[in-house]
C-alpha cells in the first residue's frame, strides 16, 4: 500500500527513500541554499520541490523580481508567451485573465498587475486573476469612448488611495482614484495644441513631458471634502536642456530613479544612443521666466548605480539589480522594448539574436534582442501589432 506524497515531489506519487532524504534536509541548510539563489525562476523552482522546501522559502522576505516581457500585449489570444531576460528563456504559455482578452495591455505595476486600454476598464493581476473594476465614466463627459495609450500607478491598486494616471489616444491626461469610483476618470489636456507624451510618478507626485522638451508639467490633484478626485491643475516648469535640437526621431521617457526625476532621450547625440538627465533646480534667469513656477534644468546622468532602466511605450521603470546576480540583467544598463513593431519583411541585423519565433493565424512573428552601443539592449518584434510590454512578477 502506498501513501500520497507529502514530502518531495509535491504530487500524488509514492514516497521513496530518496524523496524522503531530500525533504528531511535540515532547515538551516535549506535556508542557506535558498538565499544563494539570485533569479526569480530559480526561487520558484526551489519552492516547488516539496512541502519542506516551500516552507523554508516562505520563512524569508520576498525579494523583488526583475521585469519580464509579455511578447504580445495586444490581448488577441487567451494565452501569451512571456520572456524572462534575466535567464534568457521564454516561459511556457501563460493564460491571460478573461477580462484582459481582446483588450490591449497598456501598463503594469509591481506584483503582477496589468491595465487594459479600454472599457470595461479593469486592473488585473496577471498571476492571481485578482481584479479591480473601474468605472468608464469621464469628467468632463464625452461621447467618445476613453482609450488609453499608457497607464501608471501611484501605488498598489488594492489600496483605496491608489491613483491611476493614463495618457489618452488624444495625448491628454486621464486620472482615476481607485477608492472613489463614482468620480470616474478626470480628463485634462496641456494648454493649446501641446500633446502629453509621457508620464511618471516621482515621490508620489505626477509629472509629464510634452512635445516641447523645454516644458515639464507637474500635475496637482484636486480632491473634495470626501477625498474624491474632482480636478487636476497643470503647472508648467521651464527646463533648460543644453545643446538640444528637437528631432521627430527622438524618443523621450521619464522615470523615477532613487527619488529623482530622470528623462531618457534616445538619439540625443546619435541615432541609437541613450542619454539620461536628472532634474535639478537651475540658477538661470529667474527674472525672465516669471510665468513658470521655477527655473529648472536637466543635468546629464552618467551612472545609475545598482539600478537598471527598463523602458518601453507602455512602461518605463528603474529597478534595483540584486547584488551578485548571475544573470543577463546588469546594473547601470538600459533595457528597452522598441517603440514600434517592425514590418514582416524587415531584416534581422547580423548582431541580432533571435529568442523566439512563432507561426499562427496572424502570420509569422520574430522576436530578437540586440546589444546597442552604450550599455543598452533592445528587444524588437517583427510581424506583431504591439511591441512587447514589461511586467513585474510577484516577489518571492
Amino acid at each position: 500500500m502506498t501513501s500520497k506524497a507529502t514530502g518531495c515531489g509535491g504530487g500524488a506519487r509514492a514516497n521513496t527513500p530518496a524523496a524522503e532524504r531530500w525533504s528531511s534536509l535540515p532547515g538551516d541548510l535549506l535556508s542557506i541554499s535558498y538565499l544563494r539563489l539570485t533569479t526569480t525562476i530559480d526561487r520558484v523552482r526551489f519552492a516547488a520541490v516539496c512541502t519542506a522546501w516551500r516552507a523554508a522559502a516562505s520563512r524569508h522576505l520576498p525579494r523583488s523580481a526583475l521585469p519580464w516581457l509579455i511578447l504580445d500585449p495586444s490581448g488577441a489570444h487567451r494565452t501569451n508567451r512571456v520572456y524572462c531576460p534575466e535567464e534568457g528563456v521564454v516561459l511556457p504559455r501563460l493564460s491571460l485573465p478573461g477580462e484582459a482578452v481582446q483588450r490591449c495591455l497598456v501598463g503594469s505595476h509591481e506584483g503582477g498587475w496589468i491595465a487594459s486600454s479600454q472599457a470595461p476598464f479593469k486592473i488585473i493581476n496577471f498571476f492571481t486573476d485578482t481584479e479591480v473594476a473601474l468605472s468608464a465614466h469621464t469628467r468632463p463627459h464625452t461621447d467618445d469612448p476613453l482609450l488609453l495609450r499608457k497607464v501608471v500607478f501611484s501605488e498598489q491598486p488594492t489600496l483605496s488611495s491608489c491613483i491611476l494616471a493614463g495618457v489618452t489616444r488624444m495625448h491628454m491626461l486621464a486620472v482615476y482614484k481607485v477608492g472613489c469610483p463614482e468620480a470616474g476618470w478626470t480628463i485634462r489636456g496641456p494648454r493649446g495644441n501641446d500633446h502629453l507624451m509621457d508620464i511618471a510618478f516621482c515621490n508620489g507626485e505626477l509629472y509629464g513631458t510634452t512635445q516641447n522638451p523645454k516644458y515639464l508639467i507637474k500635475f496637482e490633484f484636486v480632491v473634495n471634502k470626501h477625498g474624491a478626485l474632482v480636478g487636476v491643475k497643470i503647472n508648467y516648469r521651464f527646463c533648460m536642456l543644453e545643446s538640444y535640437r528637437e528631432n521627430p526621431e527622438h524618443i523621450r521617457y521619464i522615470v523615477e530613479l532613487r527619488g529623482e526625476l530622470v528623462m531618457v532621450v534616445r538619439g540625443y547625440r546619435s541615432y541609437k544612443d541613450f542619454t539620461a538627465f536628472r532634474l535639478v533646480h537651475g540658477n538661470i534667469g529667474l527674472q525672465h521666466y516669471n510665468y513658470y513656477n521655477y527655473p529648472y534644468k536637466w543635468v546629464e546622468v552618467h551612472n545609475f548605480g545598482d539600478y537598471a532602466l527598463f523602458l518601453g511605450p507602455t512602461c518605463s521603470k528603474a529597478v534595483q539589480v540584486p547584488a551578485g546576480a548571475r544573470c543577463d540583467i546588469q546594473k547601470n544598463h538600459i533595457y528597452f522594448s522598441h517603440h514600434r513593431c517592425l514590418r514582416r519583411n524587415s531584416e534581422i541585423p547580423r548582431d541580432g539574436k533571435v529568442f523566439f519565433t512563432s507561426l499562427n493565424d496572424d502570420g509569422y512573428r520574430v522576436y530578437y534582442k540586440k546589444e546597442e552601443r552604450v550599455l543598452s539592449k533592445g528587444y524588437y518584434a517583427i510581424g506583431v501589432v504591439r511591441p512587447p510590454m514589461w511586467i513585474f512578477p510577484p516577489g518571492i
